[in-house]
């Protein structure tokens, strides 16, 4: 799993680096916009397999030379989890002193399990 985890990341870093994210998006599997039909719902979802893919990100994110954000770690993710219809959303927010931050999650089928979601407006 480590040696496709790095892979991907190098897979990843070229990508945002080369074209743009909706490209990238669409080589990996991973959805932009909510699907309009059924998706996986939660139940469906592979939580095995998600600790597994999630503790190898971790791993190599730690190392990762071009930083360890949370795009890049939702694009490793989210190919790695492919087959449960990923999506990415990117969403934004203002803090109290008036600093901008930016953040992205991973939904499943409408749900997401990254807690810091909430704190954010998600962009169309």
């Amino acid at each position: 799993m480590m040696a496709q985890v790095l892979l991907l990341f190098v897979r990843v870093e070229l990508g945002l680096r080369l074209g743009s994210l909706q490209r990238l998006c669409r080589a990996l599997g991973i959805a932009t916009t909510p699907p309009t039909g059924p998706a996986a719902g939660a139940a469906e979802f592979p939580r095995d397999l998600a600790r597994a893919a999630i503790a190898g990100v971790d791993r190599v994110g730690r190392w990762w030379p071009w930083g360890d954000t949370c795009l890049r770690r939702c694009l490793v993710l989210g190919r790695l989890l492919a087959a449960a219809e990923p999506v990415l959303v990117i969403g934004v927010a203002r803090s109290a002193d008036g600093t901008f931050g930016a953040h992205s999650w991973l939904e499943f089928g409408g749900e997401t399990f990254d807690p810091r979601a909430r704190d954010f407006a998600r962009l169309p």
